[in-house]
């Protein structure tokens, strides 16, 4: 039935052309040809829910990829977010309950990630820059912890966002501008989303689909700071 319905809409009049555009893109969401990728498990719609313990475990395999030299602007992300210089070493890339989360240096689509805003069923797009362990010297409990640090993408400010009608689709506009490098837990992500991009109201603006492997509410996108 969804299938059918995303098939009929490029179809019917008055189909906004920022849509009809998406049409290449939408169409592998649906086609039952394509098996053992990501797109198969958007399609199995699972219920799977991330809990504290998946995230720890699946994160203690990636300790051992290579570490590279603290880049600047971590290090100054680093001392603005704890007011202190601390020791910390980058990753290229983790894996989180089976999905890969890499920097935008290392794969840029594996670096498109919805962060939870903090309020339910609100999401913010945000790329990945670096993906760091701190290591927090307590003489009661010394430490290790692991962030992302990445940049969200700004609202998009358009008069009319064509795709508030059509809410099956899960999309949303927003701007391809970056804001500025912030640190994340791993807890924050929820998910990668694809994305096209267009120009429209003469702004460079991109479409986001949700990537997430779980039932997700509709109109699940919200514009958040």
């Amino acid at each position: 039935m969804r299938a059918s319905n995303l098939r009929n809409l490029f179809h019917r009049v008055g189909t906004p052309e920022v849509i009809r555009n998406c049409e290449p893109m939408l169409k592998r969401l649906v086609n039952p040809e394509v098996r053992n990728t990501l797109v198969t498990d958007i399609l199995s719609l699972s219920q799977e829910v991330h809990n504290d313990e998946e995230w720890v475990e699946d994160f203690a395999a990636q300790t051992n990829c290579p570490a590279t030299p603290l880049p600047e602007a971590l290090e100054a992300c680093l001392l603005e977010s704890f007011d202190q210089s601390l020791a910390a070493t980058v990753l290229s890339h983790i894996v989180i309950n089976g999905l890969t989360y890499s920097s935008s240096w290392k794969h840029l689509g594996n670096s498109s990630i919805l962060l939870d805003s903090g309020s339910p069923n609100k999401y913010s797009p945000a790329c990945i820059d670096y993906i760091t362990q701190v290591d927090f010297e307590d003489n009661d409990a010394p430490c290790t912890v692991t962030y992302i640090a990445a940049r969200k993408y700004k609202p998009a400010n358009v008069r009319v966002d064509p795709f508030t009608s059509f809410p099956l689709l899960q999309a949303q506009l927003w701007s391809q501008k970056l804001g500025a490098l912030q640190l994340f837990r791993l807890s924050d992500i929820r998910s990668h989303f694809a994305y096209l991009p267009i120009h429209r109201e003469e702004k460079d603006l991109m479409v986001i689909i949700s990537l997430s492997r779980v039932r997700l509410p509709l109109l699940l996108y919200s514009t958040v700071s």
